[in-house]
């Protein structure tokens, strides 16, 4: 039954109405982190950007010895998702074709990593070691991205 559903022709992300922003801003903007390129510029979520680039290079420690190749491979998979990323955006979002590809593979591994340290720690609750992220970040994460990048990430 799902092998029918059929993907959308256009997909698209759009911004917030600023109507409904000015109801309640802090219901539709990142107080912590920002993923994807709509709050990227944003200085106040800049001091997350550091946490974002340790849980990439964990990512790629992890996979380093089976695939060295990997992170080389993610950058040319993104830029070569590039277009269609751009027209998955509901308008402009202001960034050249490698500033573009760098958000979303920071962002991409943050989130991949994200989840194993979370898988990790269901499965070695014994083990467990601190990570202020993992205990906080399922509630202040708003992912803003095309998940597209996801699955074509998850292919290589």
């Amino acid at each position: 039954m799902l092998a029918e559903v059929k993907r959308p022709l256009k997909l698209s992300i759009y911004k917030v109405p600023n109507k409904l922003v000015k109801l309640k801003e802090d219901a539709y903007t990142p107080n912590i982190v920002s993923v994807g390129p709509f709050h990227h510029k944003n200085k106040e979520l800049l001091a997350f950007e550091e946490h974002k680039q340790r849980y990439m290079l964990h990512l790629f420690m992890r996979i380093f010895e089976v695939a060295p190749s990997t992170l080389k491979e993610c950058a040319t998979a993104i830029l070569d998702l590039e277009g269609e990323v751009q027209r998955c955006y509901s308008e402009y979002i202001g960034f050249d074709a490698q500033e573009l590809a760098k958000i979303l593979l920071v962002d991409g591994c943050f989130i991949l990593e994200l989840f194993l340290r979370y898988s990790d720690m269901e499965k070695n609750m014994d083990k467990v070691e601190e990570d202020p992220i993992i205990n906080n970040a399922w509630h202040y994460l708003r992912t803003r991205f095309p998940f597209l990048f996801c699955r074509s990430f998850s292919t290589l």
